[in-house]
């Protein structure tokens, strides 16, 4: 489904089994928000210390999230 697209620094690319099982778990635990993996958690944490353009440098310099669907080829 995501053919070349690869997770930001230190974040796996999710299989679609792992992904709805997570939900499946939160739902029936009666989480409003399931956040996964945990460099979800690492990120938000982050980006709620750091300022705007700081946050931006570190997303993209550090963990190349503004580029990990640059090879993307799925549709």
């Amino acid at each position: 489904m995501f053919a070349g697209a690869r997770g930001p620094l230190l974040t796996p690319i999710m299989t679609p089994e792992v992904a709805a099982e997570a939900a499946w778990e939160g739902m029936v635990a009666g989480k409003p928000l399931v956040t996964k993996p945990w460099t979800v958690k690492l990120a938000m944490a982050v980006r709620g210390v750091l300022p705007v353009a700081a946050w931006d440098m570190v997303a993209a310099r550090v963990f190349k999230v503004y580029s990990s669907m640059d090879a993307f080829t799925g549709r």
